[in-house]
């Protein structure tokens, strides 16, 4: 997966933001993007539930983000296959 800390991490589709936390301890930074402004609140909320601060999120449609940000990028994370059970580790709304 991830061997080395990275600068910035985009989550694309993050939904309440259960994998951006999960990143949060492989790089500086993670962005996740939404289009859900219910589920941007959640997750910035599980950010503070969880004491994660390297961690934002943006309201956006990350379909149509412009390609300098996603190479800007170290990582660029859309919902592949993640099966690890994240949702046992963290505490969500």
């Amino acid at each position: 997966m991830i061997n080395e800390k990275q600068k910035l991490i985009v989550e694309a589709y993050c939904g309440i933001g259960a994998i951006s936390m999960y990143l949060s301890d492989k790089a500086e930074r993670v962005i996740g993007i939404d289009i859900d402004e219910s589920a941007i609140k959640s997750a910035k909320q599980n950010c503070i539930l969880n004491n994660i601060t390297n961690v934002s999120f943006k309201l956006g449609d990350a379909y149509h983000m412009s390609n300098s940000f996603v190479s800007n990028a170290c990582g660029f994370w859309t919902h592949i296959s993640m099966t690890a059970p994240l949702r046992q580790e963290r505490k969500y709304t």
